[in-house]
Formats: C-alpha cells, structure tokens, sequence
C-alpha cells in the first residue's frame, strides 16, 4: 500500500492574494528541504476528497511527497530510494519538521494540520504537538506502532 502524507494549513487570512504568496513561499521552502509537494487545486483527487467537509476556514490542501515527480511519500518512512543523502527516519522528519517551522512563522499561519497514510481511510489517534518537537514525536511514532507506518492526524502549532 502506498503512503499518502496530506494535510491543510490554517491561517487567519484567507484572501486569494494571501494564499498565492503562501503557496509561493511553501512551495521555496519544500524545494529547499527537498520535499516533493502538490497545493490547493493540483492536489490528488482522493486527498481533496478526504477535506471537501472541513468547510473553508483555511488556507490550502497540501500533499507531501517523496520528489516532484511522485505521487506518494514512501520515502519518508521506507528505504532511501532516491539516494537524497538523508538516510535515517528521524533525519527525513527533520526536513519535514524545518518546512513547517517555516510555514509556521509565516504571517498569520496558525497550525498545519497534517495526515500521515490518508489513503488508510480512518485516523485512529489526532495528537496535538509543538513544531520543535516534531522529528522526534513523529520517529518515535513510527518506531512504536505495530501498523507500519502510522495512521495519524497530528495537529502541529508553535
């Protein structure tokens, strides 16, 4: 099965002009972190699906992805495939862990709400954690489930 990492951003603007210069800035901090993504209307049918009853009291949908050229994220908790040069779990979530510190102090951002394996179906735990202790909580996830990788809503604030 493959892994699919999703989520929405929120903020307290939520103009066009706004969200344009946010993907915009999203999009250079993902590409610096080496992180493929997709947002707003380019996002997967099935991920766009999965939010369509979360009203429109956010910014954008986003995907997370292993390169531009995928369609999923194995490579945040399989084997390092593509040979990025980032080669443990812990150090991948790091990469993650810097976008959304990022995003996170981004003007108005309030909270990155972040789904890991949507294409699971169901979230079985939402956990709240602060951005500086993502890599960590979310390693130490992984390494404790059972069900490889986790199914997980996490809500990630400042």
């Amino acid at each position: 099965m493959s892994t699919g990492v999703s989520g929405i951003i929120y903020a307290n603007k939520t103009d066009v002009n706004y969200e344009v210069e946010l993907s915009f800035y999203f999009e250079k901090i993902a590409n610096e972190e080496r992180i493929g993504s997709k947002l707003g209307g380019n996002v997967s049918k099935e991920v766009y699906n999965n939010y369509s009853d979360m009203g429109k009291d956010y910014s954008f949908i986003f995907e997370l992805l292993d390169t531009p050229l995928d369609n999923f994220a194995e490579e945040l908790s399989g084997p390092n495939m593509y040979n990025i040069g980032v080669t443990s779990l812990l150090d991948r979530m790091r990469k993650v862990q810097s976008l959304f510190e990022k995003i996170l102090s981004y003007k108005q951002v309030t909270k990155i709400m972040l789904d890991i394996n949507y294409l699971a179906g169901l979230n079985e735990k939402i956990l709240r954690l602060n951005v500086l202790d993502f890599a960590e909580e979310v390693s130490n996830l992984y390494e404790s489930n059972t069900v490889f990788p986790p199914v997980v809503r996490l809500i990630v604030e400042l």
